[in-house]
């Protein structure tokens, strides 16, 4: 299943720009040719800035390929259910 959603920049560049200031998006960028856009309208494959736990277990945010990978492709596999 493949999907798109749309992020909200005004409501939400506080959390992008968090994401595009560390080292991992710049990899990203540098590394995979991938733009930090992360805001308007998403699709697999994208960087998006994400929530997760860092390693002390706290919320914060991180710049993110959306999507899963399988070990039978390199393409990355989306399945969202409601």
């Amino acid at each position: 299943m493949c999907t798109r959603f749309y992020v909200e920049p005004a409501l939400y560049q506080s959390l992008i720009t968090r994401a595009q200031r560390i080292q991992l998006a710049n990899d990203i960028m540098v590394k995979l040719g991938k733009p930090l856009t992360m805001c308007g309208e998403m699709c697999p494959t994208d960087v998006i800035a994400v929530l997760a736990p860092n390693k002390d277990g706290k919320m914060a945010v991180f710049p993110m390929l959306w999507g899963f990978s399988h070990e039978a492709t390199d393409a990355p596999i989306v399945n969202c259910r409601l």
